[in-house]
């Protein structure tokens, strides 16, 4: 690869209580937070997907399975939902195993503020939590949102759109980058710089290769050699 652009792809009445009126209200106050407890703790929870006997589950951190080998393939889980193989098609579970959106993709990645990068033949688009489109299947590549926009690639340059699928930074790049915080990698004329949300070069292309920002530092090329920047370019 040239790069390391990660994961682009070319979805009120008062009222008083008798005692016993009062116990029965308590009773049902602390089952219902005995319950938003468990709920909690299970959307909480980190799951792994691991394979056995040729199927897809998941386990928790003590390795105790918590999903049931049962999907041809399986992603990450992220803001609470993830990507799972029936067959051929991609849909996406919650934390439960519970198929939330039914399996109808050809690619279908990781929820990222809110809405999900999919893919049915040749095209692209991003779905909502509820498996609606948000924005219809229209690109030809694309990646995950971050900072509230997403790489797009349209005749064959890359730009950005927010999620209502309005174009915010026009396609003028060979190769764009998803947002990592508040800047994204992208590539012009051969080499690889930075841009922030509104489209401005703040680190000039001029690495052979460029990653990610991660904890304030990406991991660069000059030449033969990798190294790291800060968010000023500064080596």
């Amino acid at each position: 690869m040239d790069s390391n652009v990660e994961t682009v792809r070319v979805t009120k009445r008062a009222f008083a209580l008798s005692k016993k009126n009062t116990l029965l209200v308590a009773a049902v106050v602390l089952i219902a937070v005995i319950g938003l407890g468990v709920w909690l703790a299970m959307r909480t929870r980190p799951l792994y997907p691991v394979m056995s006997g040729g199927k897809y589950g998941y386990i928790d951190k003590s390795a105790k399975l918590a999903i049931p080998p049962q999907f041809d393939r399986a992603g990450l889980f992220s803001e609470g939902m993830a990507a799972v193989a029936v067959g051929n098609r991609w849909g996406y579970i919650d934390p439960s195993g519970k198929l939330n959106i039914a399996p109808q993709f050809d690619l279908a990645d990781p929820f990222s503020e809110g809405v999900a990068l999919v893919g049915m033949g040749p095209k692209l688009g991003y779905i909502d939590k509820a498996g609606k489109f948000a924005i219809q299947l229209q690109y030809d590549g694309a990646g995950q949102f971050g900072n509230g926009l997403a790489p797009v690639l349209v005749n064959g340059r890359w730009g950005y759109v927010n999620k209502s699928g309005k174009m915010v930074i026009a396609p003028q790049f060979d190769e764009g980058g998803n947002f990592s915080e508040k800047l994204a990698v992208v590539r012009s004329q051969g080499k690889f710089g930075y841009i922030d949300g509104s489209g401005k070069v703040v680190i000039a292309p001029q690495f052979a290769a460029a990653g990610d920002f991660h904890e304030g530092l990406a991991m660069v090329r000059l030449g033969a050699r990798f190294g790291y920047i800060d968010r000023s370019g500064k080596v």
